[in-house]
């Protein structure tokens, strides 16, 4: 899938270029009346899975470019299931261009890793130094409802982003093997089955920790950190129960977004205060 998002004469963000592939698509949502400090109101659109998941093997590369001044959130309506595999990975690209004063925000719903499942996952992002990337990304190990385990499998996340051609973040998550007693030791997950990280590039990052700080201890049931430097925000979370890291999750973006989450982001009465 690949796209490109342009901001048009009427102080709006149009897709000017669209290409879907396979099962995916993509569902653009009504601009919201709102203006935003980015000069009009973003796009907001929904990357949808017809298969309803993804298997060993499978392989998806997704493109992003937000032109001048754009403003684009992207999200899906469902959790990303990634199925057990017989030996193949899961292979997931995602590559992000953001041009002069644009911002992107990329918030898809939780990718739940069932019973063996193999994912693999690249992040690339180039942006210019006076736009604004949000990254918001959980991972539930497991299907709890279902009294299941993770069990042997593959986890290995890779994210690198770069502002004006220079390195501002690099950073390699892999759990490999029995990925249940990984997770329960300690000092790595201390029995925790769902993790999220959010990152905020944009000259306006700082100043949004102590904000965020102040949601962190709102959220007692989910272990949560932030930090802020170079023009860079990355908050961290990490549950024993998917719900609770999901409300701490909520309650940090709010203030990344001003308030104003994906439409496609419904919540119970608890994760929307």
């Amino acid at each position: 899938m690949s796209a490109r998002f342009e901001h048009s004469k009427d102080k709006c963000t149009r897709v000017a270029f669209l290409e879907e592939g396979g099962g995916y698509r993509m569902r653009l949502m009504g601009a919201r009346r709102a203006a935003t400090r980015h000069g009009g109101a973003p796009c907001e659109g929904g990357i949808v899975n017809t298969g309803g998941g993804m298997a060993g093997g499978d392989h998806l590369s997704i493109e992003i470019e937000a032109g001048e001044r754009a403003d684009i959130i992207l999200s899906t309506p469902a959790a990303e299931r990634i199925y057990r595999s017989s030996g193949p990975d899961t292979l997931i690209h995602v590559a992000l261009q953001l041009k002069a004063r644009s911002r992107l925000a990329w918030m898809p719903q939780e990718t739940i890793l069932f019973r063996g499942a193999r994912l693999t996952r690249h992040f690339d992002v180039n942006m210019d130094a006076s736009a604004t990337l949000i990254i918001s990304e959980a991972t539930v190990f497991g299907r709890l409802a279902m009294g299941e385990t993770p069990g042997l499998g593959l986890f290995s996340d890779r994210w690198r982003i770069r502002r004006d051609d220079r390195l501002l973040h690099a950073e390699d998550t892999r759990l490999d093997g029995d990925i249940g007693r990984l997770l329960a030791r300690p000092a790595l997950g201390n029995g925790a089955r769902a993790i999220a990280t959010v990152l905020m590039a944009s000259p306006e990052a700082e100043d949004r920790l102590d904000a965020v700080r102040r949601t962190l201890v709102e959220s007692s049931r989910c272990e949560g950190g932030a930090s802020a430097w170079n023009g860079m925000l990355i908050g961290r979370f990490i549950a024993k129960n998917p719900v609770d890291l999901r409300v701490a999750l909520v309650r940090f973006l709010l203030v990344m977004l001003e308030g104003k989450l994906p439409r496609l982001w419904t919540f119970g009465d608890g994760a929307s205060r």
